[in-house]
């Protein structure tokens, strides 16, 4: 398992810290930086990422929704249960779903035990955006939203040098 996505599971930043001096550590003086991509889950513990390295620039990658739906829902990457169920990674915490997607569920004026599996597989989606966002408004310019679509020309092109200043 990665070791970074573990540090943030235990919501603490001076494990996260001591996580990333010993994954960075490297015999070549010349290197300065270094770039950690976090699975997506993560987004929910950027506030973590944040205290333990208040001044260092990030960015979330978001895609188009319809795009991340068919890629969560694809049936080559999906199992079915005998019950119907899907089980997708979109779908893994349908039995014991955190605080946050029950009330962004609620809100929208519904249970999350009546949802479809697309409509749960939706709502954990909505619920890294929202944990995101929050994020990204509370960052002081040092987050920033990147659409996922031309990725690479973004990266080499603005977000490397502009952002991340290397």
């Amino acid at each position: 398992s990665n070791p970074i996505n573990n540090a943030l599971k235990v919501d603490n930043s001076q494990l996260l810290r001591d996580v990333v001096y010993l994954m960075g550590r490297t015999n070549r003086i010349e290197e300065e930086n270094m770039f950690f991509k976090v699975s997506s889950i993560g987004s929910k513990r950027i506030s973590v990422m944040r205290e333990a390295f208040p001044e260092t620039p990030w960015i979330f990658v978001y895609r188009e929704p319809v795009q991340t739906m068919m890629s969560h829902l694809d049936p080559a990457k999906v199992d079915v249960q005998k019950n119907g169920r899907i089980m997708a990674v979109c779908t893994r915490a349908r039995r014991n779903p955190p605080r946050d997607l029950y009330d962004l569920v609620e809100q929208q004026g519904r249970r999350v035990d009546e949802l479809s599996d697309q409509e749960f597989c939706a709502a954990h989606l909505a619920s890294l955006c929202e944990s995101a966002l929050r994020e990204l408004k509370k960052s002081n310019h040092h987050g920033r939203a990147v659409e996922y679509d031309g990725l690479i020309d973004k990266l080499l092109d603005d977000i490397i040098p502009n952002h991340f200043g290397v």
